[in-house]
């Protein structure tokens, strides 16, 4: 920093200048993969999905989908917003309509930054 003075000499200061990051959410999945074993056609079953905010700022989850007939996610209201530290519970269900392999995604959408572990069911 230079300053002058009414003398019209300059003087000099050192001067620090501190940046700080913006705060961002981050946000951190329980499980990347479920397997329901072999269910009998007509049952139903349910795994819970834990979603934590790993990150400096709210995590703001405006929208979540599955992939796959046999597949609902439930237990939730959007948008869901996840303070600092704190985590979110969603329920993956599972009710096979026919005999075989069933797969399917689900689909999170948020403001995080980055995406840890998306899970495929």
């Amino acid at each position: 920093m230079v300053v002058n003075n009414a003398a019209g000499t300059a003087t000099s200061t050192a001067a620090t200048l501190i940046v700080s990051a913006a705060p961002v959410a981050n946000i951190q999945v329980s499980s990347s993969s479920f397997n329901f074993g072999n269910d009998v056609v007509g049952s139903n079953s349910s795994q819970a999905l834990i979603m934590t905010n790993t990150g400096t700022a709210t995590l703001s989850i405006t929208q979540v989908t599955e992939t796959g007939s046999a597949f609902t996610v439930t237990g939730f209201s959007l948008p869901l917003n996840v303070s600092v530290g704190q985590q979110t519970t969603i329920i993956v269900a599972f009710q096979p309509t026919a005999v075989g392999t069933a797969s399917g995604n689900i689909s999170i959408v948020s403001n995080a930054r980055r995406l840890r572990r998306l899970p495929s069911v």
